[in-house]
């Protein structure tokens, strides 16, 4: 018994240390951040894959469920053979943890822009983990962000001085997203194109949330 017990602590901390760097390990890759490297553009780069609460349940019901399986595979093999109990169950989390990342693959197109723009994106914006603000970008700015983003909304080819506030709370999956944009004064905005944008004080403003 004594024995059993022993050989399953060292099932959880292989597993609890396997994880532990899985999740350290960076999300982004130096060919998408071009060297650039801001807390503003981390939201961009970072693997988006929770977008609510019902989701991220299902992705730990998803990981709790493979490993398990693992576990009894682990069980079953062990009395045939003998298995490196080590090296088992480090790959077993590896495989239980890459299922968050299995999803249908959105085609991205991406639009290009030099490492120099990105730095002044960087340099407008701000991002604490839950509350991010880029002000004062340009038409190309924000369309470099909305193709990272295709939830953001579309906006006029003539706007400018573009602020966005979004905050949100990956765990629980609230968030508000706002935006104020200027048009120039000869221009008013296609309600029928543009359905959600209103018009305040002479700027107009796109709000959406979930809470």
């Amino acid at each position: 018994m004594k024995n059993k017990i022993i050989e399953f602590l060292k099932i959880i901390a292989v597993s609890a240390i396997t994880s532990l760097i899985w999740f350290i390990l960076p999300t982004r890759t130096t060919k998408e951040t071009d060297g650039v490297d801001c807390d503003t553009l981390i939201e961009f780069y970072n693997i988006d894959y929770i977008s609510d609460f019902f989701q991220i349940l299902l992705i730990l019901v998803v990981i709790v469920v493979t490993w398990i399986v693992g576990v009894l595979i682990y069980y079953y093999l062990r009395r045939k053979r003998k298995i490196n109990i080590y090296l088992y169950f480090t790959v077993a989390t590896l495989i239980s943890l890459s299922t968050m990342y299995f999803k249908p693959k959105e085609k991205k197109n991406i639009v290009n822009i030099s490492p120099e723009m990105k730095n002044v994106i960087c340099k407008k914006g701000s991002d604490d983990g839950m509350f991010l603000q880029l002000d004062n970008l340009t038409n190309n700015e924000y369309e470099y962000l909305r193709s990272l983003k295709k939830w953001w909304p579309e906006i006029p080819n003539e706007a400018n001085s573009i602020n966005v506030e979004y905050y949100r709370d990956d765990f629980l999956g609230d968030f508000s997203f706002d935006i104020n944009l200027d048009l120039p004064n000869i221009i008013e905005i296609d309600s029928i194109k543009y359905p959600e944008w209103t018009k305040i004080d002479g700027k107009y403003h796109f709000s959406k949330s979930q809470n």
